[in-house]
């Protein structure tokens, strides 16, 4: 996508790589480094009624399913981006649309390249107060259900290694969809666990497993 490529020029410069958009509920994902085992997104998501206004997520994880808390999985570990912003910061980084008393909601303009440098430097401000976030790290590491959903999908890289070795060639993806050996693998590994052998789990597994494997290939 155009639009993640334009993005990906400024956030590169806040040390965020963006990575293909595979079975991900944003529209663009990027991903910033890994802390004590934890991936950090930035999840980009485009308007669906205003032409290129878009606005961020943060998400903070064990997995790389982008926006996932059910269950245990605590909520505030998936955050707009403007949340975090004070009532003085948002007049000097959002337009006047979303400065209104009480206002905590924000969006950008991809066709504006002042507005995409002031969700640039948002990111850059507030990606500290959300990670500060009380307990936040504790009730990440211990949520139940991530940990399952980890180790499933650590389960489907070492399948997948043990049988291919060098996975270089399986991280190719081709009209956004990624090798089907991941989703048979993952299928396999479901099977073994007694898990839900539905399509959304298989895709949901091998997906996470895909990006676990390619980021850590990219930073």
């Amino acid at each position: 996508m155009k639009k993640c490529n334009t993005l990906n020029q400024y956030l590169g410069d806040i040390k965020y790589i963006n990575i293909p958009n595979v079975n991900s509920v944003a529209d663009c994902l990027f991903v910033k480094k890994m802390t004590n085992g934890l991936f950090l997104f930035l999840g980009v998501i485009f308007s669906k009624y205003e032409k290129g206004k878009f606005t961020g997520n943060f998400y903070l994880s064990k997995v790389t399913i982008f926006s996932a808390v059910w269950d245990d999985i605590p909520p505030n570990s998936y955050k707009r981006v403007s949340t975090f912003l004070k009532e003085e910061e948002r007049l000097l980084f959002l337009s006047k649309d979303y400065c209104k008393q009480g206002m905590v909601d924000g969006w950008w303009n991809i066709g504006d390249n002042d507005s995409i440098m002031n969700f640039k430097s948002t990111v850059d401000l507030v990606e500290t107060r959300f990670l500060n976030q009380d307990k936040l790290f504790e009730s990440i590491q211990n949520s139940v259900e991530l940990r399952n959903l980890d180790e499933l999908s650590e389960n489907v890289i070492i399948e997948i290694i043990s049988s291919k070795g060098n996975v270089d060639k399986l991280l190719d993806v081709k009209k956004n969809k990624i090798n089907n050996e991941w989703f048979e693998v993952a299928k396999s590994v479901l099977s073994v666990a007694g898990g839900n052998l539905t399509e959304p789990l298989i895709k949901r597994l091998a997906s996470d497993a895909w990006r676990k494997t390619f980021i850590r290939k990219s930073i």
